[in-house]
């Protein structure tokens, strides 16, 4: 788009427009204008590890400002050879911010709290590896003791097919929990999906297999085509595309869970039901 070179006002269409990115380009002027002098750069934008940006190298020749790329929170700290530069001041909306005088050479970005999140680190793994030792323990003094063979589990009966009224009524309210909790079209889906399954009496071996298939095909498969067709920068994982991206594989997990509920529901309802067809269980 080619701009005239006096004040313009940009605008969107009807509706709002949030400009993500936006690059001007322009001939040099004649004659060249005099540029501004350097007052610095970063010669190495040093490495990540853990909540802390450390070995950040400067050449700071001018009062500056020095950005910290990542979302605006107090509890960010900067260090310039040793020394503390205090609370981050809001950059750009977003960015981490500290003046910084010429001289500053050796930065080193933490975040406090990451302090309390790598002692719990440590706590866990020490109470994991307390927990491996006690069973190590258990399991070589215990005394191994003779057991009956235990009877081999009843088949399950296969599901009887309801009235394909029942079945829509059946089915009905857990549609409406899938589309409050995955969306309203992972509803409308789900509710002749699982008329079907109870109107045809699906079994529950059937539901297992495509559980299989939608985990172990086809939520990988759709992962490695969108990793495929969208091959842009990743902006340093800070990318607000990537879940867009990828909801592909969204729609076979949340059939798969609806199945598994689906056999749980049926395993719990027969065990309930064996359990009051035995002598004693009445209250």
């Amino acid at each position: 788009m080619a701009l005239p070179a006096r004040p313009v006002e940009l605008r969107g269409l009807d509706a709002p427009l949030r400009v993500d990115a936006l690059r001007l380009h322009s001939a040099a002027p004649e004659p060249l204008a005099t540029t501004a002098s350097d007052p610095g750069r970063v010669l190495d934008s040093g490495r990540a590890e853990g909540g802390e940006q450390a070995g950040v190298r400067l050449a700071v020749r001018e009062p500056s400002w020095l950005v910290l790329g990542q979302s605006y929170d107090r509890n960010w700290r900067a260090r310039c050879d040793g020394r503390d530069l205090g609370e981050p001041r809001p950059m750009q909306g977003y960015a981490n911010a500290w003046p910084v005088e010429p001289g500053c050479a050796d930065v080193t970005f933490t975040y406090a709290p990451q302090r309390l999140v790598t002692a719990g680190y440590a706590i866990s793994a020490a109470g994991i590896l307390a927990l491996l030792v006690v069973a190590a323990v258990g399991f070589a003094r215990r005394r191994p003791t003779p057991v009956a063979p235990a009877a081999d589990l009843p088949a399950p009966e296969p599901p009887r097919p309801l009235p394909a009224r029942r079945a829509l009524l059946l089915a009905l309210a857990p549609a409406v929990a899938v589309a409050f909790m995955f969306g309203l079209r992972a509803g409308a889906v789900a509710l002749p999906a699982l008329w079907l399954v109870l109107w045809r009496g699906v079994s529950d071996r059937a539901l297992g297999r495509l559980v299989a298939l939608l985990l172990g095909v086809a939520v990988p498969v759709a992962y490695a085509i969108a990793a495929l067709i969208h091959r842009g920068e990743s902006l340093g994982g800070n990318s607000t595309d990537y879940a867009n991206e990828r909801i592909g594989a969204h729609w076979p997990a949340v059939a798969a869970i609806v199945a598994l509920a689906v056999v749980l529901w049926r395993t719990l309802s027969t065990a309930r039901g064996r359990g009051a067809d035995e002598p004693g269980s009445g209250s």
